[in-house]
């Protein structure tokens, strides 16, 4: 029975990812197309974004230790704010350089997939950052994008790192279920960052386009 769950929701997850990918190749596209002029010209918006993820690597391999406690704290903290947002109850929070772990309490099991699974595909310091970025005036918008860039690169080596067939987050379900499950967080979130950084768009236009795009996807299928 357990078995047969999984095998559905691991469907229902190859559809939304195959719902995806045309939208972000799409994004893409439109991104790096003639009429919003030249290549170089497009990749200048990310230029504060790519300056803050060449810090963090910098510091990455200047303080190793340091940064191996906060990408495991990054690690926790994701389960702890996922946690928060299903209504579980945090008991307990620890970390350490050989590792962390969260003890939360809870009388139901909604959520149990993102909670386990997304310290692997949410880049959860991130959102903070694209949310202040739409109150922060103009001439200022670049510290926010270099924080992000900071907190972006963060989050690709944690998924590096920990991401493996041997992690027991990932064996809590079958590994076909969990790495769909992720994959599927990966595509998702490079949709909404990517149209971040675009003229007229914040995070929530960002959402909104996303779940349009997706949405058209599905309706262009059976017309």
């Amino acid at each position: 029975m357990r078995n047969n769950r999984y095998l559905y929701r691991s469907i229902l997850l190859t559809l939304l990812i195959f719902l995806a990918v045309p939208y972000v190749f799409d994004i893409l596209c439109e991104v790096f197309s003639p009429e919003r002029g030249t290549v170089w010209t497009q990749l200048s918006l990310y230029g504060p974004l790519a300056a803050g993820m060449g810090g963090y690597a910098v510091i990455r391999r200047l303080c190793p230790s340091n940064v191996r406690w906060l990408e495991t704290f990054m690690h926790e903290l994701t389960h702890t704010v996922v946690s928060l947002l299903f209504g579980r109850q945090i008991q307990q929070f620890k970390v350490g350089l050989s590792g962390g772990y969260v003890c939360a309490a809870y009388r139901h099991k909604l959520g149990d997939s993102a909670v386990t699974l997304s310290p692997y595909f949410l880049p959860v310091a991130v959102y903070p950052l694209l949310i202040l970025r739409c109150i922060v005036a103009p001439p200022y918008i670049w510290l926010p994008d270099v924080l992000t860039g900071f907190a972006l690169c963060m989050h690709l080596f944690c998924f590096a790192t920990q991401t493996s067939s041997v992690q027991p987050d990932l064996r809590q379900y079958p590994l076909p279920y969990s790495y769909l499950y992720i994959v599927l967080g990966w595509l998702v979130n490079f949709g909404i960052i990517w149209v971040c950084f675009l003229e007229d768009h914040n995070v929530l236009s960002s959402v909104w386009q996303l779940v349009f795009g997706m949405w058209n996807n599905l309706v262009d299928i059976f017309a």
